[in-house]
């Protein structure tokens, strides 16, 4: 049916996206996925602020990049 192939696919996107080397060191999880729409989780850590004490924006748009 639609329905399996759709999950199917959602489950292939998750495997990619765990298997990308970047997530070892920005530590990343999908907690949704659905059509055209994902959530993405990343612990806090501080190794990724700027001088100002704020999440980098290369590390915001890391995770917007992998949304997309």
């Amino acid at each position: 049916t639609d329905e399996s192939g759709e999950a199917a696919y959602f489950e292939l996107l998750k495997r990619l996206f765990l298997q990308a080397p970047i997530i070892r060191h920005f530590p990343q999880t999908i907690c949704s996925i659905g059509p055209g729409e994902v959530s993405i989780a990343m612990p806090f850590d501080p190794r990724f602020c700027h001088g100002g004490g704020a999440l980098h924006g290369g590390v915001l748009m890391g995770l917007l990049d992998n949304a997309g």
